[in-house]
């Protein structure tokens, strides 16, 4: 038997039921087409970036995740040649991966943890390639889950 999250039927009643909200549902549904998303590129990244929260440059948002399964998406608009420092850092114990998805939807940068012993993620200095709408990815590695703060930053002038 298969999880309700893992099946685009499961997750379709679970938005029905109103365990998952629109924005939610777009989330889980972008990223379990995995595959399917490639032929669908185009749809995938519009529904992946509306599902997403924004975020601009120099804010930070404090938000948490559920469970491991749970996925978060951030959006924000750069510049080709703007420079930005990403921070997933726990409020409590909270082991995060985070991944960086250029306009096209590929993954151009991620970090599991800063560095041995330490679980928060971070991506740092990192030149963006394109003018576009780039997406934050936040997971859990392990359990708990639970707060986190989320900030993005400009290195270089916007």
């Amino acid at each position: 038997m298969t999880e309700p999250e893992t099946t685009l039927d499961g997750l379709a009643r679970l938005a029905r039921v109103g365990r998952l909200s629109r924005r939610e549902f777009l989330a889980r549904a972008t990223l379990l087409l995995g595959g399917a998303a490639a032929a669908e590129g185009a749809w995938a990244r519009r529904a992946a970036a509306q599902a997403a929260t924004p975020i601009a440059f120099g804010q930070r948002l404090r938000t948490a995740l559920r469970s491991v399964t749970d996925v978060q998406l951030f959006s924000f608009a750069a510049k080709a040649g703007d420079v930005c420092t990403i921070r997933a850092e726990g409020v409590v114990f909270f082991d995060s991966l985070l991944e960086l998805l250029d306009p096209t939807g590929a993954v151009i940068a991620f970090n599991d943890n800063v560095a041995p012993g330490q679980v928060n993620s971070r991506i740092e200095r990192f030149p963006l390639p394109r003018t576009g709408q780039y997406l934050i990815r936040v997971t859990a590695r392990t359990t708990p889950v639970g707060l986190y703060d989320l900030s993005l930053e400009a290195v270089s002038p916007a």
